[in-house]
This record gives C-alpha cells, structure tokens and sequence, in this order.
C-alpha cells in the first residue's frame, strides 16, 4: 500500500495500490482482488503495519470463506506489525483478497509508508 488508511472500519478490503511483478495480471490493484487463472498450489503472504494506539484483524478471504487471519495490535508500541503465510489449492476462477475482520473491534489506522509497507504477495507453486 502507498499509503495510511485511517479508520478503515469492519469488512474494508486492503488495497495493495502499488503492484511490483504482476505476471498473468491475476491481481487487481484497484479492487484488491486476485483471481486465480489456472488451478494449482499457491503461496500468499500478507503484511500488516498498526500505528501507535491501533489495533485490528486482518482476514485472508477466499470465495467468501475464510482462510487467515491475523492481530496488530500497537497499544503499547509507536508501530507494530503482523504477517502471516496461507498455502492453498486454488481453481481457475477462484477469488482472494484481504479484509478488515466483521465484528471484531478496530481502532486507528493500517500504516503504511517508506519505511514500513503494509503488503501482499502470492505466486503459483504448481
């Protein structure tokens, strides 16, 4: 992400806006979505940076359905971060993208800056 997003709130998809490699153009970085072209095995990882006093989850959604999670939480800290790896066996056509968790609380704002890059990356394995 370029950018800080301040107050996100519940079910905000991530929009990872600034794509490095982006072979096949699986991922848009316009709605946050990856849509997976070829069935296979795939890598995701997923970084999220939290400003002092912030706090949220972080879900990694496949047609719907959940399949990660994870917890910054920068209370007691200036900046914190949380990362987390999903492999998954995907279908041509299947849907992924990352967002703020539904009901659980969410304060402040997703970091991300020069130093500090709240990201997202997959590939295909086989």
């Amino acid at each position: 992400m370029t950018a800080s997003e301040a107050d996100p709130g519940h079910h905000h998809t991530f929009i990872f806006d600034r794509t490095v490699t982006n072979i096949g153009g699986n991922y848009n970085h316009h709605t946050g979505i990856f849509t997976s072209m070829q069935s296979g095995v795939y890598f995701f990882s997923w970084t999220v940076f939290c400003y002092h006093g912030s706090y949220y989850n972080s879900q990694l959604i496949v047609n719907s359905k959940v399949s990660g999670g994870i917890a910054c939480n920068s209370i007691s800290y200036f900046l914190n971060n949380a990362s987390s790896v999903v492999i998954l066996q995907l279908n041509s056509g299947d849907v992924l993208y990352v967002l703020t968790h539904p009901t659980y609380d969410i304060k402040g704002q997703i970091f991300s800056g020069d130093n500090s890059r709240t990201s997202f990356s997959g590939w295909k394995i086989i």
